[in-house]
């Protein structure tokens, strides 16, 4: 049996122990600062704390993005320009200036922590906020309507893709923030190929993200996904097509100590 390792979550431990073991792996979860990665087939970072410590131990079992790429998208400002100024800000929500919040037809707006997860500190204002906006910490973005959300999971290698899964969730009336605060009525993983792919490439390539795992949150409005977010990390929901990605991950690995060894 194959043996995977997976970073420190202990509240995903259960799902993705069990999901791995349906699929023929047996699954660890310890911190990856000190367990030993070569006793491993593959090793998987859950954290954006994870991916640094596999960088500075040249793990050659695991895929990750770089340092630079995943400090641009976590900063979820810093994305939203990026993707803009690469031509695609038709993907982006607009952003909103601090004057703006005097014109009561903009509400609702979201107030976005420029540095956040599952939408922890991200809320909706209706009316103007009561202490200043501060452009380093937040920002002011349009919020976009809708029932509907979607998140798109990657792997990629190389800056190949070398899994893609996408579930759409059935949300309540908003507005509101998906998130730790608002979850989902229901939801359902898409058959067939991944709508909105060739989007997605071009953003990747935008912001330099060509190894590791993400997720695209969005919604789609007349058939274009306005992207709330790009995740440079493993998204919970994937816990769901958990054997199929480690197949994959194990799978671009091979493929890569493959090629390193036709070089050598």
């Amino acid at each position: 049996m194959k043996r995977v390792l997976f970073g420190m979550r202990a509240e995903w431990e259960a799902r993705l122990s069990e999901g791995a073991a349906r699929a023929g792996w047996a699954a660890t979860m310890a911190p990856l600062d000190t367990v030993d990665l070569a006793a491993f087939d593959i090793v998987v970072p859950l954290t954006l704390h994870d991916q640094p410590i596999l960088e500075r131990r040249a793990a050659p079992n695991a895929l990750f993005t770089s340092a630079s790429a995943q400090a641009l998208c976590h900063d979820k400002y810093a994305f939203n320009r990026a993707v803009t100024e690469a031509g695609l800000g038709a993907h982006i929500p607009p952003m909103l200036a601090p004057p703006i919040l005097d014109a009561p037809s903009a509400y609702p707006v979201i107030l976005k922590r420029r540095r956040d997860a599952w939408g922890e500190h991200s809320r909706i204002l209706t009316a103007p906020p009561e202490l200043p906006i501060d452009p380093m910490e937040e920002f002011l973005q349009c919020y976009v309507p809708g029932v509907e959300e979607w998140a798109t999971h990657l792997l990629l290698r190389g800056g190949e893709i070398l899994f893609e899964a996408t579930i759409r969730y059935d949300m309540p009336p908003g507005p509101h923030v998906k998130g730790m605060h608002v979850g989902e009525i229901a939801s359902e993983w898409m058959v067939g190929p991944v709508p909105h792919l060739a989007c997605f490439r071009r953003i990747l390539r935008a912001v330099g993200f060509t190894d590791g795992t993400c997720c695209f949150d969005y919604r789609v409005r007349d058939g274009v996904p306005l992207v709330f977010e790009l995740n440079p990390r493993l998204g919970g929901s994937l816990m769901g097509r958990v054997g199929p990605y480690l197949s994959a991950y194990h799978a671009g690995l091979e493929r890569r100590h493959a090629a390193l060894h036709y070089q050598t």
